[in-house]
């Protein structure tokens, strides 16, 4: 069984490949029938299965576009006992537009365990300023269980500062620290 692509586009080794037809296989993926590219004429290129790294897809679902980038051991490079060696791995871009994303990356990570096991997606939503969020909610400190009214720092001075609980609900990434908090730590 295969699972068969049309990207839009393909940038491998620096060329921009149109018309290509983008096979997944149990064993293999191979990308075939480039009509156009920057730099050469047609080709297929081939990588086994066992030879990738990783393959990460940046979904937008809004517009049912799909860019994958997938890492693999280069065809060429033989048995390396160097594998983070980067002369050695080669990398495509791949992007396409599918509405049915979802059936046809199940459809693939089914083909073989390896492609499960490498596949990172990410939704356009859960991306800011290139880095991924993770999903759900961000948790750095544990919940403050115990319940308190307010904290006096230090205690009985006439400048001490008081802190309350909305002020430590201001401690957490994401949020605004108020002028409480840097008394605080002036003090």
């Amino acid at each position: 069984m295969e699972v068969v692509l049309h990207p839009d586009y393909v940038v491998y080794q620096d060329n921009y490949y149109t018309g290509t037809k983008l096979c997944f296989s149990q064993c293999y993926i191979q990308i075939s029938d480039s009509t156009a590219c920057a730099k050469q004429g047609e080709g297929t290129f081939e990588w086994a299965v066992d030879d990738l790294i990783h393959i990460d897809c940046l979904l937008f679902p809004k517009s049912g576009m799909v860019v994958m980038k997938l890492c693999a051991v280069s065809s060429n490079a033989g048995p390396s006992i160097h594998i983070s060696c980067t002369s050695d791995i080669e990398e495509l871009k791949i992007v396409f537009v599918d509405d049915n994303w979802s059936l046809r990356q199940e459809q693939i990570t089914s083909l073989n365990g390896k492609y499960l096991a490498i596949w990172n997606t990410v939704s356009d939503m859960d991306v800011e300023d290139g880095k991924k969020i993770p999903l759900g909610p961000r948790c750095y400190f544990s919940n403050f269980q115990e319940s308190f009214e307010k904290v006096d720092y230090p205690k009985g001075d006439l400048n001490s500062v008081c802190i309350t609980k909305s002020d430590f609900d201001l401690l957490k990434p994401d949020t605004f620290i108020n002028d409480t908090i840097i008394d605080f730590y002036i003090q």
